[in-house]
């Protein structure tokens, strides 16, 4: 009797628990099947904003993405400019392309730092040479030697060009500036306008004679250019920076030099350089210098020559001074550069 009293026992025993697994397993599968049926309601509506603008992001980054590699690749289509400056065709892009090939050298004006403008016209300008013992003004025949007052213009203020002789190459600057009086011949003339100091330099290259008959060494303070000379003969048209100004009438000159002016002012300080004791090569012995050259017109020249209550001028603009005579048994002297042997530099 006690044995079936336990066996019904642990029979209901086990019926309730199979009840509850079953209770239990039904459950489960109904949460599953509720959460398949319906996922937008169970997630909370900021996490599905959040999620669909990454997803946006996403896309936006691979589509930026496939673009640069599609440019990069060379992909037709245009490559937007870093700067903004518009659309540049693809084919602009430095890829597999051979290095162009360079240029020849060649000189160009415009790399040159220009000191001026391009020389203004004057009607009757007037140099003002500055030394280290005065200055001295000249009055430049524009209207008798125009192209030998215009070379003089450009190469005083910097408007053209010229060989450096400190660099070999072209420059543009004003070309006499610190230049020494190389060459004093007492009673003849005094020179400079050298950049070696030597009588052997210029600006490297050359213009042609230009006479007139109304410009004739009669007088004193005549201004010339010297050509290339061997100390006896000059050579034509020969022209370059080297000028002389003359302390006597030599008429001996007259048709061999170009004449460009006259010192209006200043013969004083003209005979004081030629005053100066020099060596066996006529070069003085201290050093005189010509500081810079200023070029000015008619009106600007008359105030710095007279003052504010200027003189109208009247043909010659002053009496021409009394020059020194010529020491007595004296040769004639020629003016001019000196003529380089063939490949030797100064």
């Amino acid at each position: 009797m006690a044995r079936k009293l336990s066996a019904v026992f642990f029979f209901i025993v086990a019926i309730i628990s199979g009840m509850q697994l079953a209770r239990i397993q039904i459950s489960v599968l109904g949460s599953a099947v509720a959460q398949t049926a319906a996922p937008a309601a169970s997630v909370p509506a900021s996490t599905s904003a959040a999620a669909a603008t990454a997803a946006a992001d996403t896309g936006l980054e691979e589509q930026m993405i496939n673009q640069m590699k599609s440019q990069m690749t060379g992909g037709a289509g245009a490559v937007v400019s870093p700067s903004s400056l518009g659309p540049v065709p693809a084919s602009t892009m430095m890829q597999n392309t051979p290095a162009p090939k360079p240029a020849d050298e060649k000189f160009v004006p415009s790399e040159v730092s220009p000191v001026f403008a391009a020389t203004k016209k004057v009607p009757d300008p007037r140099a003002i040479i500055h030394t280290t013992m005065g200055k001295i003004t000249i009055r430049l025949a524009a209207n008798l030697t125009p192209r030998s007052v215009r070379h003089f213009i450009e190469l005083a203020r910097g408007d053209r060009e010229f060989v450096d002789v400190r660099t070999s190459k072209k420059t543009r600057r004003p070309f006499y500036s610190n230049m020494i009086f190389h060459k004093i011949v007492a009673g003849y003339f005094i020179q400079t306008g050298c950049p070696f100091g030597t009588g052997r330099g210029g600006p490297g290259y050359a213009i042609a004679d230009e006479y007139h008959p109304n410009l004739r060494f009669n007088k004193p303070g005549m201004v010339a250019f010297a050509p290339v000379s061997d100390g006896t003969k000059t050579q034509a048209d020969s022209n370059g920076s080297q000028f002389f100004i003359t302390l006597n009438a030599m008429p001996e000159f007259n048709d061999k030099f170009t004449i460009f002016g006259e010192v209006e002012k200043g013969m004083d300080v003209v005979k004081k350089i030629a005053a100066a004791k020099v060596g066996p090569t006529d070069r003085p012995i201290r050093r005189i210098y010509l500081q810079d050259i200023e070029v000015v017109d008619e009106l600007t020249a008359k105030a710095a020559v007279h003052g504010p209550a200027s003189v109208p001028s009247t043909g010659s603009p002053m009496a021409p001074p009394q020059g020194m005579a010529p020491p007595a048994g004296m040769a004639p002297i020629q003016p001019g550069g000196m003529m380089m042997p063939s490949g030797q530099n100064p």
